[in-house]
């Protein structure tokens, strides 16, 4: 189990590669994680386990793995469902995510479950003297930027905009995998696309 205190990355994937805002989070978390002393988790959900083997030549120390043929589209009941089940019982200090669609749509839900404060849309993030993360926030069309903190709840959840950090290059030595199978069924979701049917 993740030591309590982990920084988590919510790596979004698009079928067998990652959304480029991921592994830009990725790319930074590995400072935030080293100056509040803690360790860099990064969690992927989709079906098949080879792209997890990728992300971790990307910086983190553990990769968790949610893997299932079911799990090959987002699906927000599903996905908040599988995420809440490895954070709630490891107690991480922070969970970043992609402020794409499906991230927002999962960090709020994330948030909501979890009891803890969101900060959305960030551009950039910082560590403060008592090892809070500050989550900046432009304002009033960026004439100025407000700097967020969640200091009695955990994990402080962070939507990050895409491009404010480089993207990365893999690194020669990789992170531990550890894949999760859940048990899942058609049941388990709370859609699905079935077929396509042809109008007119």
């Amino acid at each position: 189990m993740t030591s309590p205190g982990a920084v988590w990355v919510y790596a979004e994937r698009h079928g067998e590669s990652f959304r480029p805002v991921s592994l830009e989070i990725l790319g930074h978390a590995r400072s935030v994680a080293d100056a509040l002393g803690a360790k860099l988790v990064a969690v992927t959900v989709g079906a098949g386990e080879a792209p997890a083997k990728s992300l971790a030549r990307f910086g983190p120390d553990e990769v968790v793995a949610v893997e299932d043929p079911l799990l090959d589209r987002y699906d927000t009941k599903v996905y908040t469902d599988l995420l809440e089940s490895e954070l709630r019982p490891t107690d991480p200090s922070v969970l970043l995510l992609g402020a794409t669609r499906d991230g927002q749509d999962l960090a709020g839900r994330l948030a909501v479950r979890l009891r803890t404060g969101l900060t959305a849309h960030v551009t950039s993030l910082e560590v403060d003297g008592e090892k809070q993360l500050i989550g900046w926030v432009p304002g009033f069309g960026g004439g100025i930027e407000a700097g967020v903190v969640c200091p009695k709840r955990r994990p402080a959840i962070v939507t990050v905009r895409p491009g404010v950090f480089p993207a990365p290059n893999p690194q020669e030595a990789a992170g531990v995998v550890r894949v999760v199978h859940p048990t899942l069924d058609e049941t388990s979701f709370g859609s699905r696309r079935v077929s396509f049917e042809p109008r007119g």
